[in-house]
């Protein structure tokens, strides 16, 4: 009997936590992402019959979708989507048994379908830069490389001590004046395709109530801060820590290439909540247009752990005569 698919419902989640045990990816271990940390997560996600999830993703503004592929009367991949204005494709995970039969395929199909009955421009995902195979079957669905992002890791503590300066650093809470700030930095930072395709990082500076109560549902925590240096705002850093993760995470630094100096007293304060929260590494995800925020982690003795490939695929022809730039796969 053939696989089928269908939209997930409560009833699947003890199957989908076994798949988990046998399915999660391997780079999700480098993430410090365990089988039992995710179960964990998805668990908190979909307690209740998943009605705090999806009162909070719709008061979020978010759309979201879970498929399972079924055979045999047994839940055997899953894939899911979600986004506000773009929709991103992830959690694809397939039984070692039931591979190489086209469900991954299937799965992404469906989703494909689905978001472009959404009415969203776009779609994107990440594939790993050494998953050949992966990067071909996307590009045969019309997927373009939009740029390359690398995730690296140093064991805490990362200082032993704050960093001098010649100026004062001063730190505060990122204020809703703030706000202007945040997109003109974004703007003057990231490339032309990031900001056409993901969300402002302007909401993860100034969350809402409604995000911050979805933190809370999924048992998650923030350290958000704005630095001043010599009378003037130089940038903005963000650290989280998730349940069932062993390891922190800061977000890529909102600082310009000409403020890179005073980086390291920013990171020290972000990684000393993390040391305050037992955490025992700390990541972070840095994009190919970045180049001298790479070589600086690099040359401080970051390790390299993974580079993702994130693409994008058009679905409306206005999104792709508006894109700006992308690379060839």
């Amino acid at each position: 009997m053939r696989f089928h698919l269908r939209p997930l419902r409560t009833s699947d989640v003890p199957a989908i936590l076994e798949l988990i045990k046998v399915s999660l990816a391997e780079e999700s271990a480098v993430e410090g992402i365990t089988a039992e940390g995710f179960a964990a997560q998805i668990q908190l996600l979909t307690r209740g019959r998943m009605l705090p999830m999806k009162t909070l993703t719709a008061l979020l503004g978010i759309q979201w979708e879970v498929w399972v592929a079924e055979q045999d009367g047994r839940v055997v991949g899953c894939g899911a989507f979600s986004g506000r204005k773009r929709a991103d494709l992830h959690t694809l995970m397939v039984a070692p048994a039931y591979r190489r039969q086209g469900i991954g395929q299937a799965l992404l199909q469906k989703r494909l379908e689905r978001i472009a009955a959404r009415g969203y421009p776009c779609t994107t995902v990440a594939a790993l830069d050494t998953n050949v195979a992966s990067l071909g079957n996307l590009a045969k669905q019309n997927f373009e490389v939009a740029y390359h992002y690398t995730l690296y890791e140093h064991p805490l503590p990362l200082f032993a001590a704050c960093p001098k300066l010649d100026h004062q650093l001063i730190s505060r809470p990122v204020r809703r004046s703030d706000k202007g700030l945040i997109a003109a930095l974004e703007q003057s930072i990231s490339s032309p395709i990031k900001l056409q395709i993901s969300d402002s990082v302007v909401a993860g500076y100034l969350p809402s109530l409604w995000s911050d109560l979805f933190d809370r549902l999924q048992k998650a925590g923030s350290w958000v801060q704005a630095f001043e240096y010599g009378g003037r705002v130089v940038g903005f850093l963000a650290a989280s820590i998730a349940h069932g993760q062993e390891k922190g995470f800061i977000s890529t630094p909102l600082v310009a290439d000409a403020d890179l100096h005073v980086l390291d007293a920013m990171m020290y304060q972000a990684t000393t909540w993390l040391v305050q929260h037992k955490k025992s590494a700390v990541q972070i995800g840095l994009p190919d247009y970045r180049p001298l925020l790479q070589q600086k982690v690099e040359t401080e003795g970051w390790a390299r752990c993974l580079t993702w490939v994130y693409l994008v695929k058009w679905l409306k022809p206005l999104a792709q005569s508006l894109r700006k730039k992308s690379v060839q796969i």
